[in-house]
C-alpha cells in the first residue's frame, strides 16, 4: 500500500463519538437527550456509542465513569448541556483537560461549546462553567438564608424517622435546588430534621453550607 493510499484510508476511517445522556429521576425522560445526541452524531458523520443513565446523585454515574475510563477509544465526547457533564467549574475543566490529553474533543451540542474550535471553544467552555458555578453559589446562598428564616419559625414535625429512601430523595431534591422549608413541608418534618438528614450525608457542611 502506498503512502497516499494509507493516508486516504486513515482519512476515510469513521470517527467515533461517545454520547452521554443523564437524568436524575425515573420520571424524567432520557429519550429527548438520546435522540438529539444521535441526530448530532449521524449528521456529523460519527459512528457512536450511546451511554445513558438515571442517577439521583452526580457522584454515582457508572456509565459516565465507563466513558472516562476509556476516553482514548473515542474522538469526541458529546453531551446535550454542560450540566450533564460535571458539577463544579474545577470538576468540568479537569475532565475536559483529561479528554483533550487523550487526543479527543468535548462538545455540548445545545451550547456553543466545542473544544475543537480553538478560537472560541475553550473560552466559551470556561465562561459557561464559571457562570454555572456562580449560579449554584447564589442558589445555595438563598437556600441558607431560607434555612435560617425557617429555623427561626421551626415547628414540630412528625415523630416518625425518615427512612433511607426518603433520605436519598431529600438529598437529590436539595442538590436540584429545593429549599429546607420546601423539603420540611413536603415530608411533614421540621426544618432541623431536614438539615440533620443532609448533614449526615455530607450534603451540607457544619456551617450549613
Amino acid at each position: 500500500m502506498s503512502e497516499s493510499e494509507a493516508k486516504n484510508g486513515a482519512e476515510d476511517k469513521a470517527k467515533i463519538a461517545a454520547l452521554y445522556a443523564r437524568v436524575s429521576t425515573d420520571n424524567q425522560d432520557l429519550n429527548r437527550q438520546e435522540d438529539k445526541l444521535i441526530d448530532w452524531a449521524t449528521s456529523h458523520g460519527y459512528d457512536y456509542t450511546l451511554f445513558s443513565e438515571k442517577v439521583s446523585s452526580i457522584r454515582e454515574r457508572p456509565q459516565f465513569e465507563t466513558i472516562m475510563e476509556n476516553v482514548e477509544e473515542y474522538d469526541v465526547i458529546a453531551v446535550t448541556k454542560i450540566d450533564r457533564f460535571g458539577r463544579s467549574i474545577q470538576d468540568i475543566l479537569e475532565k475536559v483537560q483529561l479528554i483533550k490529553d487523550e487526543g479527543a474533543e468535548f462538545v455540548a451540542i445545545d451550547q456553543p461549546i466545542n473544544t475543537d474550535d480553538e478560537l472560541l471553544g475553550d473560552l466559551t467552555l470556561k465562561m459557561m462553567a464559571l457562570f454555572a458555578e456562580f449560579e449554584r453559589k447564589m442558589i445555595r446562598k438563598r437556600l441558607e438564608e431560607g434555612y435560617r428564616e425557617a429555623l427561626a419559625q421551626d415547628r414540630v414535625g412528625r415523630p416518625s424517622k425518615l427512612d433511607e429512601a426518603e433520605g436519598d430523595e431529600i438529598e437529590r431534591m436539595y442538590e436540584k435546588g429545593a429549599s429546607y422549608k420546601f423539603l420540611a413541608n413536603h415530608y411533614d418534618v421540621s426544618v432541623s430534621t431536614i438539615y440533620r438528614v443532609l448533614k449526615s450525608r455530607g450534603a451540607v457542611g457544619s456551617d450549613g453550607g
